[in-house]
């Protein structure tokens, strides 16, 4: 995984086994994802909780799909991110090393 500053205020992670990278911006508000119109579709939003941790919010035509909570080690070494699907109790998380 590669992360890379977006547009001055956000964050875009880029996964070689996805098609596309996902960019946030800080502010909360939704943004359509790639392939969406007019608040149909995929949209995503994000939250920056501290300096280290921040919200991913998934929504599909308005309604939240799951949520991604992102967090950097504090010697910025290690990221966290731990997925919540609606629908589920148990979260996916994945850990990646600073290379």
């Amino acid at each position: 995984m590669e992360v890379k500053a977006y547009e001055g205020d956000g964050l875009s992670f880029n996964t070689p086994s996805q098609h596309r990278p996902e960019n946030v911006k800080f502010d909360g508000k939704d943004y359509p994802e790639e392939g969406s119109n007019g608040g149909q579709g995929p949209a995503i939003s994000a939250r920056r909780m501290d300096e280290h941790n921040l919200t991913i919010t998934h929504k599909y035509n308005g309604k939240v799909t799951g949520t991604e909570d992102v967090s950097l080690s504090a010697d910025r070494t290690t990221l966290t991110i731990t997925l919540h699907f609606t629908g589920r109790d148990k979260p996916d998380v994945m850990v990646y090393q600073r290379q």
